[in-house]
């Protein structure tokens, strides 16, 4: 799953896009193959030289259990680096018996 996770981000971020919410929610499976669905909260990739308008977020959107760092304290712009630190936590979920140390925070 996680092989095939990534190289669907790879594939998004090669677009210009980051995904911004990944959880196993947003993974689905047909026939072998995993897919990364529900791109509500894609954003396109700035670059640091580009001008552009960044989302203002006032309030936090998507998952909060698998979120970047910077997603969480609420950044303008997304990157590649957020999406893979999410990825990250999410493996880390599955492979830890669905256990990350701030689960007790969340689910409060």
């Amino acid at each position: 799953m996680g092989q095939q996770v990534l190289t669907a981000l790879n594939k998004l971020h090669s677009v210009g896009y980051c995904h911004w919410d990944l959880k196993l929610d947003n993974i689905c499976i047909s026939n072998g193959y995993y897919y990364l669905i529900d791109f509500a909260l894609a954003q396109h990739i700035l670059q640091p030289d580009q001008k552009g308008s960044y989302r203002k977020i006032k309030h936090f959107k998507g998952n909060s259990m698998f979120a970047s760092l910077r997603k969480y304290k609420l950044h303008p712009y997304a990157t590649p680096i957020d999406d893979i630190e999410s990825f990250l936590y999410l493996v880390c979920f599955c492979m830890d018996e669905f256990y990350l140390p701030w689960l007790n925070d969340y689910i409060k």
